[in-house]
């Protein structure tokens, strides 16, 4: 009891010691205590392992009592084992390392910071080549030339850009779009236009191209299409090149010739004919002055052709008819002349039947005989109207058998009933008043059956009948050429046949397709959004290259880069200048002046050029009433916009650039209306949403 006494007199309640203070001599001892109790439970547990465990050592020192026990192997490793050893936190493996995971071969890193921008992925992105089939490549993926990768023109790019796309001379240029049904013809009769201004050596050999390489790759569907011969110059992108049809709008712009042998520069829209593609043409028809509707020969008015006329009359644009594809109704059909030409009758009449339901009226009939329709077949080289066969019989007549009839009043007279009487030198709207018995009405007889004759000869007589029967057309071919095949063989002799006819498509457009400073009082009033009493209004009506800050632009569709990074900008200059390196302001489709200025965006053009198929004709400077492509605008446009100049507004963005006077600020600019597509089919009646394969 006195020592239990003792002993709560040191310490706490809590256990604490609360004693005298110990010296060290005593902590030392207790130590030792300790480790002599320790030491003897050890030497307990050894003996009672027995003598399995145990390797007894005799006859140490003499004495062989003696003995010392050596711990086994295997309690020396157990004791060494890492289960039970310490390990700090920060050396515990919770996962296998990266060379346990991936091999020796491999090579980790680990990096704590960040070596690389916010906008520069860790992965790039797979850089695929171009979509385009750049101009570079044709020499590749085309048979006009093998020698050159680059097709060369008449003229050069300074009379294009210089002369005809000047402000002085605003009457020498066109803008029109091609639009028909799918595979009515429009790439292939730009083809049949553009391949008379290249020059002998660039252009397509019928000769050298109809024999076929046993050696080229069949499915190479990229090269000419040797279905139709033609060189699809307007196909720009891969895909369009594969599946043989236009994929979307390509301009186009060309130094052509009329009859009189005057050039213009026309901006061609080749438009896709399908009918998912009805918003390029749409896009189109809203920056051209006037509209070429083509119509296949053999098969007629089809579902899109109907949207189309739709389309023109809502746009109010003038528009020519071409009927392409004339040739199927002679190979293929085998139409005797007098049907074929009740089938293209029928065409014309049926074109402005829908033309006179879409407009009440309103439009003028398109007849050959008025000069507005033409009659072509691309894959033999040849187009002509009443007007342009009327040049060809004065080339190649030299007599009097036409009477005094004029070339103007031949040309009304080759279309319709009319019958000419040889004896009395005349045109008869009767035959019963011919004094001798008519062969056929005017047009069958002057223009379809020289025609038929060429295709009959061509086909199926020998090279000596073929030779004396074009003779007397001047048309001379070498003994090469007329050994060629048949297909080869129609396409020289046509071509040169009617090789001033084919002039007369430019004779067609220029009389009937306004130019860009005529057309512009009908465009502005119905594509402008703004009060018609502005100075801008003024501007654009007469189509004035006046200063930079006078610039009105409108942006009807968007291009890609070959490299898919960025899009160049289709736009029509109204009025002004504009030039590389130009500060503009982009006003979106919600820009409302005075109300909502928020979807404005200022903006430098980095290049001007002047679209021309597969390549592009770079400018410093672009003037009012011409297409060009931008570069550098496409940041902030979705669809459409209008850019002006950089002081023709005055925003509240923090700039400190306002209108140039009082005036302007009381007339503010507005934009061109949006993009309408009222005839595209109605709404859609399933709506999928998809993920891409490949993001990147």
């Amino acid at each position: 009891m006195a020592d239990s006494d003792e002993d709560n007199e040191l310490y706490d309640e809590f256990g604490n010691y609360i004693g005298p203070e110990l010296d060290s001599s005593d902590d030392d001892s207790s130590d030792d205590e300790s480790n002599d109790d320790n030491d003897n439970d050890d030497n307990n547990d050894n003996n009672e392992t027995g003598g399995d465990d145990q390797s007894v050592v005799s006859g140490i020192d003499g004495d062989e009592g003696g003995a010392m026990v050596i711990a086994d192997e295997s309690l020396a490793n157990q004791s060494a084992d890492p289960v039970n050893a310490i390990v700090l936190h920060e050396d515990k493996e919770h996962y296998p390392s990266a060379q346990e995971t991936f091999g020796e071969g491999v090579r980790t890193a680990v990096l704590d910071e960040d070596a690389m921008d916010l906008d520069q992925p860790i992965v790039e992105p797979v850089v695929t080549k171009s979509h385009h089939v750049a101009a570079g490549e044709l020499g590749d993926e085309t048979t006009i030339s093998k020698s050159k990768q680059t097709l060369s023109f008449l003229y050069r790019d300074e009379f294009l850009t210089s002369h005809l796309l000047s402000n002085e001379t605003t009457e020498t240029r066109r803008g029109i779009a091609l639009v028909g049904h799918l595979h009515h013809g429009k790439t292939s009769l730009i083809d049949a236009l553009m391949e008379p201004t290249l020059k002998p050596e660039d252009r397509w050999d019928p000769v050298d191209s109809s024999s076929e390489d046993p050696t080229e790759n069949k499915t190479n569907n990229s090269s000419r299409n040797n279905k139709s011969g033609t060189l699809r110059y307007t196909d720009i992108t891969q895909s369009e090149r594969e599946r043989q049809m236009s994929l979307q709008s390509c301009p186009m712009t060309l130094a052509l010739q009329d009859t009189r042998g005057k050039s213009y520069a026309m901006t061609l829209m080749d438009c896709p004919g399908h009918v998912q593609f009805h918003d390029e043409s749409v896009a189109a028809l809203r920056c051209v002055d006037g509209a070429i509707l083509t119509v296949d020969a053999a098969e007629g008015i089809m579902m899109h052709t109907e949207m189309l006329i739709k389309q023109i009359v809502a746009e109010g644009l003038p528009v020519c008819l071409v009927i392409t594809k004339v040739d199927r109704l002679i190979c293929e059909l085998r139409l005797p002349p007098r049907d074929a030409y009740f089938k293209l009758l029928n065409i014309v009449e049926s074109t402005n039947k829908l033309f006179r339901e879409a407009s009440r009226g309103r439009y003028p009939p398109l007849s050959p005989s008025k000069g507005n329709v033409a009659f072509s077949s691309a894959i033999h080289g040849w187009l002509f109207t009443c007007a342009s066969m009327t040049q060809v019989y004065a080339e190649h007549s030299a007599d009097d058998s036409l009477g005094k009839l004029s070339s103007q009043e031949f040309s009304q007279k080759l279309w319709g009933d009319w019958w000419y009487d040889g004896a009395g030198k005349k045109f008869v709207d009767d035959p019963s008043k011919c004094r001798e018995r008519p062969t056929g009405r005017s047009f069958v007889t002057y223009c379809l059956e020289p025609l038929y004759k060429i295709y009959s000869t061509c086909l199926g007589e020998s090279e000596d009948d073929v030779a004396s029967t074009l003779k007397p057309l001047g048309v001379h071919l070498t003994k090469a050429q007329l050994r060629s095949s048949s297909r080869p063989l129609l396409r020289m002799a046509l071509s040169k046949f009617l090789e001033t006819a084919s002039c007369g498509f430019v004779d067609m457009v220029v009389k009937h397709v306004p130019s860009p400073a005529t057309a512009a009082k009908g465009k502005v009033a119905r594509c402008y959004s703004g009060p018609l009493d502005s100075p801008f209004v003024g501007d654009m009506v007469s189509c004035k290259a006046a200063k930079a800050e006078k610039l009105i632009m409108h942006v009807t569709k968007l291009y890609s880069s070959s490299d898919g990074r960025s899009f160049d900008a289709l736009a029509r200059i109204y009025c002004g200048t504009c030039k590389p390196g130009q500060r503009v302001r982009i006003l979106g489709e919600g820009f409302v002046p005075n109300e909502d200025d928020e979807d404005v965006a200022v903006a430098t053009i980095e290049s001007i050029a002047i679209p021309r198929g597969r390549s592009q004709t770079q400018v410093t400077l672009a003037t009012a009433g011409n297409w060009v492509l931008l570069k550098g605008v496409d940041a902030t446009i979705a669809k459409t916009a209008t850019i002006v100049g950089k002081n023709a507004i005055s925003t509240n963005d923090g700039d400190e650039t306002t209108g140039e006077n009082d005036e302007d600020e009381e007339y503010p600019v507005y934009i061109f209306t949006p993009l309408k597509f009222p005839f595209a089919g109605g709404e859609s009646t399933m709506k999928l949403a998809l993920e891409p394969l490949n993001p990147a």
